[in-house]
């Protein structure tokens, strides 16, 4: 009976590393599996994340969006802690210039690697042609629901 206390110590061990390795893993995502959708009808439905060579000081974030009723659509992206505060605004990007496709957008928008590297989340702020923010009708979104907001970023269990 004496030899039998090895194996709850073994066990108890195992999953103590295990969950330290978990902790301490940082892994990034390279979609975001959350989706958003706009009081005006418009549809943010996947996020993707791409990396060019090392060399290259940009992430490039791929907006999948399906418009709605309001044309000339902006999008204002800003890069996020783990508290929501904005590490920094990475620009506007009018979709006519950074946008392919007719009833479904793809979005192509650089960001700067270093800071990337750094967020938790992304926010996007869609604008109208007039200036007009389009608020977020469901999905994940900022406190005054002006943001739609995305992982960038396996962070555990907090997504």
């Amino acid at each position: 009976m004496n030899k039998y206390w090895i194996l709850p110590v073994v066990a108890i061990a195992a999953i103590a590393a295990s969950k330290f390795y978990s902790n301490t893993t940082i892994e990034k995502n390279t979609s975001a599996d959350a989706k958003a959708a706009l009081i005006d009808g418009t549809k943010i439905s996947q996020v993707k994340f791409e990396s060019f060579g090392a060399e290259d000081k940009h992430n490039v974030a791929v907006l999948t969006i399906n418009p709605g009723t309001e044309n000339g659509l902006t999008f204002a992206i800003q890069l996020n802690d783990l508290n929501q505060k904005v590490i920094t605004n990475v620009g506007d990007f009018p979709a006519e210039k950074y946008c392919k496709g007719e009833k479904v957008l793809e979005c192509s928008i650089p960001i700067p690697k270093e800071v990337f590297d750094r967020s938790m989340t992304i926010g996007i702020a869609t604008y109208a042609m007039n200036g007009q923010l389009i608020k977020v009708k469901s999905g994940r979104a900022d406190r005054d629901g002006n943001r739609s907001l995305f992982p960038t970023f396996a962070y555990h269990g907090a997504y």
